[in-house]
């Protein structure tokens, strides 16, 4: 199997000059690209919701897989909003797109897969809470990866597993969504 790594800074992934594009790759027998997020870590949780333009606690209803350009594989997920857990955020009950590098696209016949080990794509009908930017396009992102996003399961909050964090360093079980809500609050009152 032949693996081909593609940078991803911020938002925005990284091309190299003279990168074979997925129709090239596919024809060249490639099967995986391994994603690598350069986020630097959040300090703290007050950092990260001052840096995102909504925090939101919502259920990934659907993903689509798409190519951007002729090098980037990109999963579109609509949230449905159950609650806005910032005030400036006023998008509850709304179904927002959130867009994450990677996933497996389909090209002349051959299953390519962009793949992220530290950034697992969000699972359909699962809740989480994310902290997100608002993109050019009017989708949204994680603000820094998977530094932005937690799930929820039976009632607690905990960051995802492959996401390097100074948070889940001192919460190693999951927090109550009430705590939560109340850190936030306290990390950056609007």
């Amino acid at each position: 199997m032949r693996t081909w790594t593609l940078f991803f800074f911020g938002m925005i992934l990284f091309v190299v000059p003279g990168q074979l594009t997925l129709r090239e790759q596919a024809r060249r027998g490639v099967v995986e690209i391994k994603l690598h997020n350069e986020y630097s870590p959040a300090e703290n949780l007050g950092e990260l919701i001052r840096e995102s333009d909504v925090v939101v606690r919502g259920v990934v209803i659907s993903g689509e897989t798409r190519v951007i350009g002729e090098t980037d594989i990109v999963t579109d997920f609509a949230v449905q909003v159950l609650e806005s857990l910032r005030a400036r955020s006023k998008i509850q009950g709304t179904t927002v797109t959130v867009r994450q590098p990677g996933g497996a696209v389909v090209i002349d016949g051959r299953t390519i897969r962009a793949v992220d080990d530290e950034f697992p794509p969000l699972l359909p009908s699962e809740e989480y809470v994310l902290f997100l930017s608002r993109l050019p396009s009017g989708m949204y992102a994680a603000t820094r990866g998977a530094q932005s996003v937690f799930q929820v399961t039976n009632g607690g909050v905990s960051q995802l597993p492959g996401a390097f964090s100074v948070w889940r360093d001192h919460n190693s079980r999951p927090v109550p969504i009430q705590s939560f809500r109340e850190l936030i609050r306290e990390a950056a009152p609007d």
